[in-house]
């Protein structure tokens, strides 16, 4: 994955996990364990942070000063990405990219958004914008 340098400047950067049905307990939890990941590689940071399965379950924005949540609350509904874009435009947010941890299916926006997309997947699956990256291990083994 190819993201901003982890040195000097603060990086704004939008992070959603996908908490539907298709995702297991196990794959949720190491999906949280990736994001809290990437947030570590970065000096100072701005992560939008996003839990959804068929709507927004959980955002919160964090910077490298804040204490993480503990716990987050894993949901079993369907599957659209569309409200995480949606919610970074209605609150005028400026992400350098979105990185999105899901089995990749499910709804997708109709246009790509002006900023980059990640899709990191945990298993193969063809995305209608952005890149895709396939991440290991979050099958609980």
């Amino acid at each position: 994955m190819y993201l901003p340098s982890v040195h000097g400047d603060t990086i704004e950067m939008a992070l959603a996990v996908d908490s539907s049905a298709s995702i297991s307990v196990d794959e949720f939890r190491a999906l949280l364990a990736e994001v809290r990941g990437i947030a570590e590689q970065f000096e100072s940071f701005t992560i939008h942070f996003f839990i959804c399965d068929a709507e927004i379950q959980f955002c919160a924005t964090l910077s490298n000063y804040d204490e993480w949540p503990n716990e987050f609350v894993k949901h079993n509904g369907g599957t659209s990405f569309v409200p995480v874009f949606l919610a970074i435009e209605e609150e005028n947010l400026s992400p350098s990219v979105l990185v999105f941890l899901t089995d990749g299916d499910g709804e997708y926006p109709d246009f790509p958004p002006k900023y980059d997309v990640i899709w990191a997947l945990n298993k193969e699956h063809e995305v209608p914008f952005g890149a895709s990256i396939l991440i290991d291990d979050t099958d609980g083994s």
